[in-house]
């Protein structure tokens, strides 16, 4: 699984979620995750919601943060990872809200600190894909889990895949 794909993934994922598009998204997420996101995504006010959307060209660093192997009793392999994304949102947190991302440094030359403050935030996202590596099994890639930023962070997770 190269870096572009799993970039590409995360932000397909990212924009669908910020739509409320969950439906869309149901072959490349646990199935699992689906009725928690559902739950998460709708209490979401529609800044926090717009907020999850990351173009490719705003993630600025991804890398493997954790790789695993696991098997099942039946003889099953499956390969997780877990996948750390920091990128550049475009969203500004109230500021009694939990806040989404956080500010690094201080204004560059030329840039008011109101400038600073309005152009978003780091935010690091870490999803983990999900594949079933067994010997004539389908080599499809799955999503079982997601913690985006303050926003999501879900508890279910692909162990074992249903």
């Amino acid at each position: 699984m190269s870096a572009r794909l799993n970039d590409q993934g995360f932000s397909i994922i990212s924009r669908e979620m910020s739509n409320g598009e969950l439906d869309n998204i149901g072959k490349m997420v646990s199935p699992k995750l689906i009725p928690e996101l559902t739950e998460v995504i709708g209490k979401m006010s529609l800044t926090d919601r717009s907020s999850l959307a990351v173009s490719i060209d705003d993630i600025l660093y991804s890398f493997p943060q954790n790789i695993t192997v696991h098997y099942d009793d039946k003889g099953g392999r499956f390969l997780y990872i877990l996948m750390k994304f920091w990128c550049l949102s475009s969203a500004v947190p109230k500021e009694e809200s939990e806040g989404y991302g956080m500010k690094i440094g201080k204004p560059p030359p030329g840039v008011s600190q109101e400038e600073f403050d309005n152009m978003g935030s780091l935010v690091s996202c870490t999803y983990e894909f999900l594949r079933e590596v067994t010997p004539g099994v389908d080599p499809e890639w799955t999503i079982s889990h997601i913690q985006h930023g303050k926003l999501i962070d879900t508890e279910a997770r692909g162990y074992p895949p249903s």
